[in-house]
């Protein structure tokens, strides 16, 4: 958004329309851009996975590939540079080289198919690719590795949909090393096939894939950094099978959630709702931060809040006697870009507790010894990962769940506010709001406490 506001010169005057679409208004007209990625269509899978034609595909995938026991890496590239098949084999390759206890334990199942645009490009890619794979037969025998290109080991006429979804039934681990590539719904699939077979199975997936994203159940990789990729891999196969499960199970529920029947619904809505913002001629600038309360001589409640002027704000802490300091966690003692990092890594799987910098722990300990101050911390996290995080620094109040869980300095003990049924109505207005915003922003969760 930033970028097209200043390349077309258009100010200050972005804002969001009813519904947190984001929007450029260019003076002529307002142009509105959503985001929301599409998805597959779990119903015509679910058809293709219960076809005795998909059954008997894996059956003898397995025993042409003799997997017997072994972990099953595996994945379906375009024989192109930036898909990263290549990367894929070198880093299997090194795996193999650097961790010896995998290399009876593993068997790399690999298909390519042709670019047809380009097919210079593809016997170059393709001639590469196999003589990774001839080192790699060499070194630790013909049974680590399986690579098939559509078109050569394989029919073009057999290599289908149920071929493919057949692949995905006997892959433990899938990888991919992708350099670039927008739109790629292969781990959609996967992850909805696994889930069908009540199985567990693993994402391993480019930084640089699209889906990558809103998949935040997979494990992430910089397919530029080689021995990155290796360490992930590694991990990805140590992984117990607990965390598996809760990986799939995540991702599963956004697959779910957002198919391609629901991705049409949104984008029509959104249409819908630009129309009507269009037609009655809504402003759409920014709206600025107003005061909630009034507070102090000098603001009003719905008065525009002015920047914070710190000199002041040292001026008042000097001269006061008696001061309440009530602080955020995540995004203030934290920097939100590693919270968010933190999240998208762990929630829902090992989720260990993210603590503040030693730097913001010692400002703390400094602030709560003063016995003119009352010093709280706020979040929204549960009480126990808050007193996890903060409960040795001496004098510091809690509030865990937005307050709703509290606990005074030096007490030791949680408060749990309770609210009326009156009071807890306030859920049935904000939760189809909440669901709504979570259907139309990739790898956000709602999580409900109370």
């Amino acid at each position: 958004m930033t970028s097209c506001r200043r390349l077309l010169g258009l100010g200050e005057n972005v804002g969001g329309p009813t519904g947190g679409g984001l929007c450029i208004n260019t003076g002529s007209r307002r142009v509105t851009i959503t985001v929301s990625h599409v998805g597959i269509d779990p119903d015509v899978l679910n058809a293709r996975l219960r076809l005795p034609e998909t059954a008997e595909h894996e059956g003898r995938l397995r025993e042409q590939c003799k997997v017997g026991e072994r972990i099953v890496v595996g994945g379906v590239e375009m024989l192109h540079p930036l898909q990263g098949a290549h990367i894929k084999l070198l880093a299997f390759q090194q795996l193999l080289e650097n961790y010896p206890v995998w290399r009876k334990r593993l068997t790399l199942l690999q298909v390519c198919f042709p670019d047809k645009q380009r097919p210079e490009q593809s016997a170059q890619q393709s001639a590469e690719n196999r003589e990774v794979v001839r080192r790699i037969e060499e070194a630790f025998g013909p049974d680590t590795i399986r690579y098939f290109e559509v078109g050569a080991e394989l029919d073009a006429k057999l290599w289908t949909k149920n071929t493919r979804l057949a692949l995905f039934r006997a892959v433990d681990v899938l990888l991919n090393c992708a350099m670039k590539d927008g739109l790629n719904l292969l781990p959609f699939e996967y992850i909805h096939t696994k889930h069908s077979q009540q199985a567990s199975g693993v994402v391993v997936l480019s930084e640089f894939v699209g889906c990558a994203h809103v998949l935040n159940g997979c494990v992430r990789i910089n397919p530029f950094n080689l021995e990155h990729v290796v360490e992930q891999l590694d991990a990805a196969l140590s992984m117990p099978p607990s965390e598996r499960a809760a990986r799939l199970s995540k991702d599963h529920s956004f697959v779910a959630s957002h198919t391609t029947r629901t991705w049409l619904h949104v984008a029509v809505q959104d249409m819908r709702r630009t129309a009507a913002l269009h037609a009655s001629g809504e402003a759409s600038s920014s709206r600025p931060t107003l005061a909630l309360c009034s507070f102090g001589s000098e603001m009003r409640a719905g008065q525009q809040l002015p920047p914070l002027n710190v000199e002041a704000l040292a001026r008042a802490y000097v001269q006061s006697t008696r001061r309440l300091i009530l602080l955020g966690l995540d995004g203030t003692l934290i920097q939100q870009e590693k919270v968010m990092h933190h999240r998208k890594m762990f929630h829902d799987f090992s989720d260990p507790s993210l603590p503040p910098p030693p730097a913001a722990l010692h400002c703390l300990a400094a602030l709560a010894s003063d016995p003119c101050n009352q010093v709280y911390v706020i979040s929204g996290r549960s009480a126990s990962d808050l007193e996890a995080c903060l409960g040795n620094v001496d004098g510091l109040g809690l509030g865990a769940e937005l307050g709703f869980m509290q606990m005074r300095p030096r007490s030791g003990k949680w408060l749990k506010r309770e609210l009326s049924p009156a009071q807890e109505r306030w859920k049935d207005t904000a939760r189809p709001i909440f669901e709504r915003f979570t259907l139309r922003t990739n790898g956000v969760y709602r999580s409900e406490e109370h």
